[in-house]
Order: C-alpha cells, then sequence, then structure tokens
C-alpha cells in the first residue's frame, strides 16, 4: 500500500502513484519534524536556484558593467553554486 511521504498515511485511491497528499486534499496530519527539516532545505535549495537563474540573467544581459562589478558578482556565483552543491548532498543524504 502506497503511503504519504509526508505524514505516512495511507494515500487515497487513485494518489498511489504520488509522493504525498495534495491532489484530493491535504494531509490529514502534521508531517514529522525530521520531514518539516527536509522540506525546508528542499525549498531553501529551490530559492538559491531562482536566485542562481536571475544572477546568471544579469550577468548575460549587462555587459556593461565595471570589471570589479563583474569579478564580484562572478565570484557570487560560484559561492553560491558550492553553496547549491552541499544542499543538494544534503538532499541525497535524507
Amino acid at each position: 500500500m502506497a503511503t504519504c511521504e509526508l505524514c505516512g498515511e495511507p494515500m487515497p485511491p487513485g494518489e498511489e502513484m504520488f509522493k504525498f497528499h495534495g491532489y484530493s486534499g491535504s494531509c490529514p496530519k502534521e508531517p514529522s519534524p525530521e520531514r518539516l527539516y527536509q522540506l525546508r532545505v528542499l525549498e531553501e535549495r529551490k530559492e538559491l536556484g531562482a536566485k542562481l537563474e536571475k544572477l546568471a540573467a544579469f550577468l548575460a544581459s549587462n555587459p556593461d558593467i565595471s570589471d570589479t562589478d563583474r569579478n564580484l558578482l562572478i565570484r557570487q556565483n560560484r559561492i553560491m553554486q558550492d553553496y547549491s552543491a552541499i544542499l543538494a548532498e544534503r538532499i541525497a543524504h535524507f
């Protein structure tokens, strides 16, 4: 029997192929503290990915910024990519 990965309850008929409730209603129970932590890490990586996309678009569309600013933004991008990779490792460890 398929169970929700958030709350552990059985999935309703027709939703067995999904990982968690949400199509026919919300989870009947609150997620565990451990699962809430994991969801926060997933959300953090998603938000960071969006920021990385915006930064890359900014760098590509603004060729006239000063060399100093460009170098700082490139360094920032590298560090953010490292941060994203660390989050990915943490997620894989779940």
